[in-house]
């Protein structure tokens, strides 16, 4: 139906017109009273097929032409021609199958559009692309910045950089193994994420500071029930540099070891070695030359056990009095007993005289020797030991004094404890007083 409004005449040309065959010319009526000049066409238009050989256009299905002007005012569109299927204009292509795509191009460029369904095939198969331009990154398909459908692995990936692309992963259902980074495989419980520059991944591994050279504890290490497993165990200072402990496996079996154990208040720790031997013993070596000291400042050195085996010599402490400058003769000096033999030893730079020698109480069961050396031969040097009223016993009496006169001379002692609190003399050479 055509509905044509204002319209001032209706005319049909059969062929007088530039030779068109029903043709319809239609003329909007001069603007009388206000009113409008448009034509409204309602539903449709059916137009014939029309022939206008004389200006070229034999197949032209919809033809639009000023009347009053010539042919440089033409507008048509060559619909039933299927060779040429172009919208025209004065003969020149407006639009056609080629540049169709530039055009719509052009148009979202400077203006936007609502659109609710876009289907993406591409000629990029098997993928589909949709790719941005910018002044630096012009490329399109997979050199170009943009999405794309990658239909081997079936995903939808992204290019930021116009070199890789990543896959899109959907949040609701992602995992972290599907980042390209990340490899798990045999995830096991309590597992951590390790990076391994090997692979440049992050892979699921056991708990382990075997990389970590400085690695430090936050607070107490727990062991629980569990404990450190090394056949080398060292422990170093706080700088790491010089080893204070080393622990060191010499079987694999590990059948006996050393137990460590604290104290309570009042009690001492103790050292016992344990294993599956039923008689175990503790060695401990020096290097070269080395001594084992045993320093207990006031305190005993107990040895509790049925015998004491020697290889080689007994070697035992003497205080030399000649050590002391200021022991000078008629002088009361007491004798430090710090060691088992006291030597009185003189020579030709010795005053001579009387020496005394204040003896003190000493421990249950120690011993004393007290032995003279005079090498000066001015003679007239002695000593007196004093070891006060009764607290001396020959085997043959009570006594108070030992006096030694002649060069080697000597005494043998030992210390007798509660209720007799008395030194005991084992042999002597010297004067009982």
């Amino acid at each position: 139906m055509c509905i044509i409004k204002n319209m001032a005449t209706v005319i049909n040309y059969s062929n007088s017109h530039a030779s068109c065959l029903n043709c319809v010319y239609m003329q909007s009526q001069n603007n009388i009273n206000g009113g409008d000049q448009y034509i409204y066409i309602n539903n449709s238009i059916s137009i014939p097929y029309s022939s206008m050989n004389a200006n070229n256009h034999a197949n032209a299905a919809i033809y639009m032409k000023d009347i009053s002007l010539s042919n440089s005012s033409e507008i048509y569109w060559n619909k039933l021609n299927a060779s040429d299927q172009d919208l025209k204009f004065n003969n020149y292509i407006v639009l056609n199958e080629y540049n169709a795509s530039d055009m719509l191009a052009n148009i979202f460029i400077n203006e936007s559009s609502n659109v609710s369904n876009i289907i993406i095939t591409g000629n990029y198969t098997p993928n589909a692309y949709i790719n941005f331009h910018n002044g630096s990154n012009l490329n399109e398909g997979s050199n170009g910045v943009g999405f794309r459908y990658n239909a081997t692995v079936n995903k939808l990936q992204y290019n930021n950089d116009g070199l890789t692309w990543y896959d899109i992963i959907s949040v609701g259902n992602a995992s972290l193994e599907d980042l390209d980074d990340v490899l798990i495989t045999n995830l096991l419980n309590n597992q951590y994420l390790t990076w391994n520059s090997g692979s440049n991944q992050w892979i699921n591994s056991n708990l382990s500071i075997f990389n970590d050279k400085t690695a430090q504890l936050g607070s107490n290490l727990n062991l629980n029930t569990y404990g450190i497993h090394s056949n080398s165990f060292i422990c170093y200072n706080g700088q790491g540099s010089n080893i204070i402990t080393k622990f060191e496996s010499v079987g694999n079996s590990g059948a006996n070891y050393l137990t460590f154990y604290n104290s309570n208040s009042g009690a001492e720790p103790t050292i016992i070695p344990v294993g599956i031997d039923a008689d175990i013993g503790i060695n401990l070596n020096t290097k070269g030359d080395g001594t084992i000291a045993l320093n207990t400042g006031v305190g005993n050195v107990a040895v509790n056990s049925n015998h004491i085996e020697i290889t080689g010599f007994i070697k035992n402490s003497i205080y030399r009095t000649s050590s002391n400058a200021s022991y000078l003769p008629n002088n009361n000096w007491t004798i430090p007993i710090s060691s088992d033999i006291i030597l009185f030893d003189f020579s030709n730079a010795s005053n001579v005289g009387t020496y005394w020698a204040n003896i003190s109480s000493g421990i249950e069961g120690q011993k004393l020797n007290l032995l003279m050396y005079n090498s000066n031969t001015a003679g007239g040097i002695s000593i007196l030991a004093d070891f006060g009223n009764n607290n001396l016993c020959s085997g043959n009496g009570f006594a108070s004094k030992l006096k030694f006169i002649k060069n080697g001379q000597g005494a043998s002692l030992v210390y007798i404890g509660d209720p007799q609190n008395i030194w005991h003399i084992l042999n002597t050479g010297s004067q009982v007083i």
